[in-house]
């Protein structure tokens, strides 16, 4: 390289070694002479001071024992030859002992996949081997599947190679593997030759995905893009053509279910991330590959979902959860009878986990067309994106395994579905907004359901519990047409009424039982035997009364002396666990079942249950209707003590 002798040539050689910048100390000052003869307002003179910038720079950026002008050439840890290009001699530790140890493992594989083509299902077993104790000395031992994956690396270092790029060949890619594995190949083709595939360069996808569920179309995405930002990298140029072998069914390359022109087209307009990943490529996009060994891996797609973007006439299934209550909730008008019927569960979690559960119910129980409506944007997007997706691996295993169910139920699904999300607690009319409404009723506390008005809250108390009319009348004071009209629209409960006998359930009242069993029936489809009984018997002895007392069976049962009066704090006897004496009376303060808690003069006291036994008195107080008994009784008595005292 001689020295300059114009502006022009001065200017390209700064510009040629402002590569080193970076690299050299000093650099600034060094070359400061020679920016001095490229100014506007100096004229070009070279001096002894650019002479000595030039050679000193020079001898700095050109050593001549470091310049390789024949192959095989070594440059960032590559050898060069004439055609191919392979990672210089890689030392690989068989036996890693630590995480550390492991780490470095995996990295130098991880630099030599590009030029190699070690998929992710290759290094899959040593990569999850990174995971468990985080200290750097925490040991690690190989698998049985780890020890394979390094052997067939060491194959790899040793059989497989790249090539070095034709400049004249344009750049193709082709998509390879099946998911959730696939990766792809930057190459040129040749025609005409022996060996017409110059591997130019392998591209992978990361290991960990940022998303948990993951369309296939989506993965073609990124590798379309991440190759297409490599090739520009590498060349400063786009692909010629893109080949995907995507094929429709699994039965092989004759099947008539090929991905054809018009089916692509469908699949990269109802898909957002081939558009993305396609924008500004002019080149052309292939399902057909170069006759090759290596390019003829075929991986199977639906580009025509089951998921339908408009709603279907079919059944509608509404879901709906509360954190409050834990409910995991899913109703239904029933085609039939018109009536809504509900499934309900409980599930631990968050809100979205449990509405979650309640759309896999909804597709477990339902293989005919349906429609989903839920407000929760965050399970709307998840059902809308589970068709054949893969899923990442997550810790909360509960959640795995729902999200596994609704990918395997939704994929092996023949009928069409639609999901749609709605907004929660509109007071709008018609069926979404009934439905909806239907969902929060049945999800929510009782402490927080949204009743309108006492009309309402009496129709929804009889569609719950089906008490008689002077039950409703008592409960929510209503007329007595109300409440008969209530009744009377009622298709569970007869036309007229049961009144109550005025008493709790016996042997002689199995048929009431059976009448309420049977009312209640739709309401408590999910209930245990147990749970359905509790229910009509809560009905009969505290909801229901009759119009010549109406008071329930139970107030009356209890209000029939004053020795069994219902009280706030009812005075009780405890046996003293330090003396195992008898004291009292105590005011019960609470109890349940096995426990008690009663009111000493020294504070709360909490006890076992069978300690504790009422509090009677020797002279109770007389009945109110016993007060004629009472003076009859005393005028007797004193009759006899006159009689005494005059004998």
């Amino acid at each position: 390289m001689s020295p300059s002798t114009s502006k022009k040539e001065t200017q390209a050689f700064l510009g040629t070694i402002g590569f080193w910048r970076m690299h050299v100390p000093e650099y600034s000052q060094i070359v400061s002479p020679l920016y001095l003869v490229t100014c506007k307002e100096n004229s070009f003179q070279w001096g002894p001071e650019q002479q000595q910038a030039f050679t000193q720079i020079k001898q700095i950026t050109h050593v001549e024992d470091k310049v390789q002008r024949m192959p095989p050439c070594k440059y960032l840890g590559l050898q060069i030859a004439a055609r191919t290009i392979v990672p210089q001699k890689l030392e690989i530790e068989c036996n890693p002992k630590t995480l550390a140890d492991l780490h470095s493992l995996c990295g130098s594989l991880n630099w030599v996949r590009p030029w190699l083509g070690l998929t992710n299902e290759d290094l899959d077993c040593l990569f999850n081997l990174l995971k468990g104790e985080r200290e750097l000395v925490s040991p690690r031992e190989l698998t049985p599947e780890a020890k394979t994956a390094i052997e067939k690396v060491q194959k790899a270092l040793s059989e497989r190679q790249a090539h070095r790029c034709e400049p004249n060949i344009p750049f193709q890619f082709i998509v390879l593997g099946k998911p959730p594995h696939l990766h792809g190949l930057i190459f040129q083709w040749i025609e005409g030759q022996r060996d017409s595939l110059l591997i130019i360069e392998w591209v992978f996808l990361s290991h960990q995905r940022s998303k948990t569920i993951i369309e296939p179309q989506e993965l073609i995405a990124q590798l379309i893009w991440k190759a297409r930002v490599r090739v520009c990298e590498l060349a400063g140029c786009d692909f010629t053509c893109i080949h995907l072998r995507v094929k429709l069914s699994k039965e092989g390359r004759n099947s008539p279910k090929r991905l054809t022109k018009e089916m692509f087209e469908h699949l990269l307009h109802s898909n957002a991330s081939l558009q993305l990943s396609l924008d500004s490529y002019r080149g052309q996009i292939s399902v057909h590959a170069p006759s090759h060994k290596l390019l003829n891996e075929e991986f199977y797609l639906i580009p025509r979902e089951k998921r339908s973007w408009r709603p279907l006439k079919a059944l509608t299934v509404f879901t709906d959860t509360s954190g409050a209550s834990h409910k995991s909730v899913m109703t239904w008008r029933n085609p039939q009878t018109q009536r809504w019927e509900a499934d309900v569960e409980f599930v631990e979690g968050s809100p979205q986990v449990a509405e979650l559960a309640a759309v896999v119910r909804a597709f477990e129980k339902f293989s005919e067309p349906i429609n989903l409506v839920t407000n929760s944007a965050y399970v709307a997007g998840v059902v809308s994106r589970a068709e054949q997706a893969v899923l990442k691996e997550i810790d909360n295993e509960h959640l795995f395994r729902l999200l596994s169910k609704l990918i395997y139920l939704i994929s092996h699904r023949e009928h069409p579905f639609c999901v749609m999300h709605v907004r929660s607690h509109t007071d709008w009319p018609g069926e979404i907004a009934e439905g909806n409404h239907q969902a929060d009723s049945l999800a929510a506390p009782v402490e927080n359901a949204r009743l309108p008005d006492i009309l309402q809250q009496a129709k929804l108390s009889h569609q719950q519990y089906h008490q008689n009319v002077p039950g409703l009348i008592r409960q929510f004071q209503l007329t007595w047409s109300q409440a008969r009209a209530i009744v009377a629209t009622c298709p569970n409960c007869q036309v007229q009424a049961m009144p109550s006998m005025g008493q709790a359930v016996v042997e002689r009242a199995h048929q009431t039982l059976k009448q309420v069993l049977a009312r209640q029936n739709s309401t408590t489809v999910w209930m245990s035997p147990h749970e359905k009984l509790c229910k009509a018997m809560f009905t009969i002895n505290f909801l229901n009364c009759s119009f010549e007392n109406m008071s329930p069976p139970v107030v009356h049962h209890f209000n029939s002396g004053n020795q069994f009066k219902l009280s706030q704090s009812p005075p009780v006897m405890i046996r003293d666990p330090e003396t195992w004496g008898t004291k009292g009376p105590y005011e019960l303060v609470t109890w349940g079942r096995g426990y008690a808690c009663v009111a000493t003069p020294s504070g709360p006291r909490w006890i076992p249950q069978k300690w504790v036994k009422p509090f009677v008195p020797k002279n109770p107080a007389p009945a109110e209707g016993d007060k004629r008994e009472v003076a009859v009784a005393s005028k007797r008595r004193c009759r006899r003590m006159e009689e005494k005292e005059s004998s």
